[in-house]
Parts: structure tokens; C-alpha cells; sequence
């Protein structure tokens, strides 16, 4: 990652204000989407760059307690605006026992409006070299932190479903390989595409909508109170992995970018995922003593929420990639 360089300018507008004078100037920018879009999801991306300590943080390797106070205030308000008001997912079924909900979450996570999104086809059968080349990067940014993100997955839980996320953090460090991490794949992929240098340029300049899922899922990770629908949102996520990268590998060999190097992460996690998905139902349904029914409820929450955050980012990547000559 590049180093920390300006805070977005409305972000920084934001930060000395008090809750209750954030809460109101982000409800106002409502009314201009585009900019309250962009605050939320560009002031969030900073905020968990802070939160995890990254090269791109304001407060790198330093201490700062003023700034920090107020990152970590405005992160707050900026999550709830997030996941009471700017996502919007569908009602959950209410009253569902425990195997119930598992076999609810089994048929989502096979059928849903993120599953079967247009963009996917597209990227299969239309888009051209410099849109699958971008998506290269996309997916680049998307997963280069992945193994953090699950590794905080874990905490918070127990019994069967942290047993299962534990086994997910071991496959992304590959069983303590280096050369079987994910990221290495990840390495290998920007090696052959020499798209080092191209990856820090379009890291400045990358849309805001390309960071729902991420900020929604960090929105999850790092909240006491989201500890059971952060489970349910992995499980989707992870559910449809395959039969996305599956028609971005369709893409890449209908363009010539089918070498090893580029295509090792995506075929791994065609085979990888599905039995990722499965284990998460798995150990929701065998989770013992049986799960309290607002838990249950949250991780259908969770599970409804990344729909909701999938469909609204790719309903904004399909026009972005498609304009991509």
C-alpha cells in the first residue's frame, strides 16, 4: 500500500465535530448522493486503515491520541450511517429455528440476486481486455487483506462456527507455507502483469463504489454487536465466490490472460470456496448449545446485508467496467 497522503476533504470537514453535528452534516449530504456516497465510503475505507494499522493510515507507526479520538468517533457514526440507512436488505423470515435458518441460508447462498448478477456474465462474454485487466486490480485490492479480515472473523465466536473460520484463516496462510498464502498468489498474479506500479496509481483513484463490501463487512468485523451477522455475511460471500471467479476465468481466457501466475487464485478458490461455504452453514447448524433466536436472526441479517452491499456495488461496477474501451 502507498503511504498515507490527504484525508478526503469532506472527511476532514467531519472529523472535529461533535456526534451529534457529524450525525446531522451526513444526513444533510443525503440530499447530494453522489458526495454523501463518497464521504461515507472513502472516509470508511481511511478509518479501517487505521483501525488495522496499514501503511495507509493517518497515524502509521505514530500516535496522534487527538486525531485517533476522532477517527474512531467519526468511524462510528460513518458505520451506523452505513447499516441503518444507506444499505437497504431485504427482511429476514422471522421465528426460524436453528436447522431451519441453516437450510434457509443453504438455498440463499446457492440462488441470490449477488449469485446471478449481470456483471458476471459480462465479464465472461463482453468485457473487454482493459475491463478484465481493471477487475485484475479490483480483485487485487479486494482480497490482498483478506486473511486480517477473517482472522478478526474469529474473534467473538465459538464452538463449531469459530472452528470452521479457524480453518478458513489456516487455508488463507496456506498451512503455514508461504508460497500457499493467498496474497502470494495474489503477488504472483501482479508479476506477471507487471502491474505493480499501475496497482498504487489506481489504489488513489479507485471509485467509491467499489469499496461497499469491504466497508460493510469491516462495519461487521469490528462491532461487538455484529458478532453473529458478520458470521452470516462471510457465509454469502463466500458462497458465491465460485461462480464469479468461474466467469471472470471465462473472460480472462477469451482475452489471452490465461497464464498460471494470473489465473492460480481464482481456479484455487473454485475449488476452494464451495467447501468454505458449506463448512460455514455447517457450523452454524451444528453449533452448540443451540443459538438464542435474535442470534440466529443476525446471522440472517448479516446474510441479507451482503446482498444488499453486492448488489449495490455491481450495479455501479457494470456501468465503470463497461465504459473500459
Amino acid at each position: 500500500m502507498a503511504p498515507f497522503h490527504t484525508m478526503p476533504p469532506d472527511l476532514q470537514a467531519l472529523l472535529p465535530l461533535a456526534p451529534a453535528a457529524q450525525r446531522h452534516l451526513v444526513a444533510t449530504l443525503r440530499q447530494e448522493p453522489d458526495r454523501y456516497r463518497r464521504l461515507l465510503h472513502n472516509g470508511l475505507a481511511t478509518y479501517y486503515g487505521y483501525r488495522y494499522g496499514y501503511q495507509n493510515s493517518p497515524c502509521y507507526r505514530r500516535t496522534d491520541v487527538a486525531l485517533e479520538a476522532q477517527l474512531l468517533q467519526t468511524g462510528l457514526v460513518l458505520e451506523d450511517e452505513l447499516l441503518t440507512h444507506a444499505l437497504d436488505p431485504a427482511p429476514i423470515p422471522l421465528g426460524l429455528s436453528q436447522a431451519e435458518a441453516a437450510t434457509y441460508l443453504h438455498e440463499l447462498a446457492l440462488d441470490n440476486p449477488g449469485v446471478r448478477h449481470p456483471v458476471f456474465p459480462y465479464l465472461a462474454t463482453a468485457a473487454s481486455r482493459t475491463a478484465l485487466e481493471t477487475t485484475l486490480l479490483l480483485e487485487t485490492l479486494w482480497n490482498e487483506v483478506v486473511d486480517d479480515e477473517v482472522a478478526l472473523l474469529l474473534v467473538g465466536l465459538q464452538g463449531m462456527m469459530k472452528a470452521v473460520v479457524a480453518s478458513h484463516v489456516w487455508d488463507e496462510c496456506g498451512y503455514a507455507k508461504l508460497s500457499g498464502f493467498h496474497t502470494y498468489w495474489l503477488r504472483r498474479l501482479l508479476d506477471r502483469l507487471q502491474a505493480w506500479e499501475r496497482l498504487v496509481t489506481y489504489r488513489q483513484q479507485v471509485p467509491w463504489h467499489t469499496k461497499v463490501l469491504s466497508n460493510t463487512l469491516n462495519g461487521l468485523l469490528w462491532r461487538s454487536a455484529y458478532i453473529f451477522q458478520k458470521y452470516g455475511y462471510f457465509l454469502i460471500t463466500e458462497s458465491w465466490v465460485a461462480p464469479h471467479f468461474r466467469a471472470l476465468l471465462a473472460g480472462l481466457d477469451r482475452v489471452g490472460l490465461h497464464h498460471q501466475d494470473i489465473t492460480v487464485y481464482f481456479e484455487a478458490h473454485c475449488t476452494i470456496d464451495p467447501l468454505h461455504g458449506a463448512e460455514l452453514v455447517q457450523g452454524f447448524a451444528q453449533q452448540q448449545p443451540a443459538l438464542p433466536q435474535h442470534d440466529i436472526d443476525d446471522v440472517l441479517r448479516g446474510a441479507h446485508l451482503a446482498i444488499a452491499a453486492g448488489v449495490m456495488q455491481w450495479n455501479l461496477l457494470l456501468p465503470y467496467l463497461s465504459h473500459l474501451a
